[in-house]
């Protein structure tokens, strides 16, 4: 995986992180408790899309860390 590739992907993840944050925020300042509960519940499903996109991203740098070693055991 290219640098490039991963930080393209950590920028993505941060700005699906902020809207969410932003979603659930904003949601306090709401007067109506239906839709406050309606952006709360939005926000927290964007939050765990996030933190799901977070894990999947380090598991395949795992995954690729493992890889190169093997490579690199296999050359010794």
């Amino acid at each position: 995986m290219e640098y490039v590739s991963i930080l393209s992907r950590c920028i993505s993840i941060e700005r699906k992180k902020r809207k969410a944050m932003s979603v659930t925020t904003l949601s306090a300042f709401r007067r109506d408790s239906e839709k406050r509960l309606q952006e709360m519940d939005e926000g927290e499903k964007l939050l765990k899309e996030v933190f799901q996109e977070y894990r999947n991203l380090i598991k395949e740098l795992y995954e690729e860390n493992e890889e190169y070693e093997r490579r690199l055991s296999e050359l010794e």
